[in-house]
C-alpha cells in the first residue's frame, strides 16, 4: 500500500507543478494540446499524438552533436564501397563516417550487408536492383515527409519496438515518412510520454525501401546528416544483426534511393 500510496502522491504533485489542482485544469490542457497537435481529445489522453515538426531548422539531436557518429557492432561480414570485406564485429574503425547501408535480397541471399561512404553510389546500386516498384502516374517520384498530402497503394511497412516484430508497432504508408521520431508517441502520455526515437528493433513489410535514419532528418544546415540503412521489401526482423537496434530517430517509406 505504502508504495501504491507514493506514486499517486507523485503522480498528483507532477499535475499541480504542471498547473493542474482540478479536473477542469485537466481538461483545459487536455483541449489545448488538441487543439495544438490537430488530435482529438480522447488521442491526447491515450497518448497518441503526432506532434507536427516545427518549422526548419529543425532541431539536432544533441546526444549525437557530442562526438563523431559511432557504429554498433555487425553480426554479418559488411561490403564496403564495393572494394573491402569487413567481417562481422566492432565497426570502430568507421567512427565519425556517415554510412549508407543496404540490405535488400541480394545482400539477405549472401549475408553481405553492403555499405557506402557516398550516397550517391548508394543510390545509383539501389535502382540498379530494380525491387522498386514504379509510382503511379502523377505520383511524386520519391516519398514525402510527414505532411505529405498524396496517399498511393501498397503494402504499409511495419515498425516494431522489439526483435521477431515483437512489443508496440505501427505502420507507414508508401509515400509518407516521420521525419523525427521524438515526436511519435510510443507509450504514456502527455508529461510522460516516450516517444518511438531509439526504440525500433524490427522492420517488416512495405512496397518501396524503407530508409532508417540515425539522426532526425533533414539535419541542421551545415552539420552532416548522419548515417542511413536502406532496406527493400520485406523487412528484416532484428535490426541487431546489422548493429541498428535502438538507433533510429527518422524513417521514410519510399519509391527510389534516397
Amino acid at each position: 500500500m505504502g508504495s501504491d500510496s507514493d506514486s499517486v502522491g507523485r503522480a498528483v504533485q507532477l499535475l499541480r507543478d504542471s498547473g493542474i489542482e482540478s479536473v477542469e485544469d485537466l481538461a483545459r490542457k487536455v483541449a489545448a494540446e488538441a487543439l495544438r497537435t490537430g488530435s482529438s481529445e480522447e488521442e491526447v489522453l491515450r497518448g497518441r499524438t503526432v506532434i507536427p515538426d516545427p518549422a526548419p531548422p529543425m532541431r539536432w539531436r544533441a546526444d549525437k552533436q557530442e562526438g563523431p557518429f559511432r557504429h554498433a557492432p555487425i553480426e554479418v561480414p559488411l561490403l564496403l564501397d564495393d572494394a573491402e570485406k569487413i567481417e562481422p564485429g566492432p565497426l570502430d574503425r568507421l567512427d565519425g563516417l556517415a554510412v549508407d547501408y543496404v540490405w535488400d535480397d541480394a545482400a539477405a541471399s549472401s549475408g553481405v550487408l553492403r555499405g557506402f561512404t557516398n550516397s550517391l553510389a548508394a543510390s545509383e546500386y539501389m535502382r540498379a536492383q530494380k525491387v522498386l516498384k514504379e509510382p503511379p502516374p502523377g505520383s511524386p517520384s520519391k516519398g514525402g515527409d510527414s505532411s505529405s498530402s498524396f496517399h498511393v497503394g501498397g503494402v504499409r511497412a511495419d515498425f516494431y519496438e522489439h526483435i521477431d516484430r515483437g512489443g508496440a508497432t505501427f505502420r507507414l504508408d508508401l509515400g509518407h515518412a516521420f521525419t523525427d521520431l521524438t515526436r511519435l508517441t510510443l507509450s504514456g502520455w502527455w508529461f510522460w510520454a516516450v516517444s518511438w526515437n531509439d526504440q525500433i528493433s524490427s522492420v517488416w513489410g512495405g512496397s518501396g525501401w524503407v530508409t532508417l535514419w540515425d539522426n532526425i532528418y533533414p539535419p541542421v544546415y551545415g552539420l552532416p546528416p548522419g548515417s542511413k540503412l536502406h532496406i527493400s521489401p520485406f523487412g528484416l526482423v532484428n535490426l541487431t544483426t546489422l548493429g541498428w537496434n535502438d538507433r533510429v530517430s527518422a524513417i521514410n517509406h519510399h519509391f527510389f534511393a534516397m
